[in-house]
């Protein structure tokens, strides 16, 4: 299905995404939700340590860049 430039309908997504410090490492999920019910899940594990809010905000850089490249 092609996006129509005047329909808005055809150009909405929904993008979730979070982030997780615990004892065992850091990392994001994210989902891409598309119009008909499709999803893409992905998650990154972060190779550096950090605070829970740097996770939430990779998690959201992530989800943009995923959502980007589709």
């Amino acid at each position: 299905m092609e996006p129509e430039p005047n329909n808005v309908e055809s150009w909405r997504r929904k993008l979730y995404f979070n982030g997780a410090v615990n004892s065992t490492g850091n990392g994001v999920g994210v989902d891409l939700v598309f119009l008909k019910a499709k999803q893409i899940l992905f998650s990154v594990k972060l190779n550096f340590d950090c605070t829970n809010n740097v996770t939430e905000y990779e998690a959201c850089r992530v989800g943009l860049q995923v959502a980007l490249e589709f």
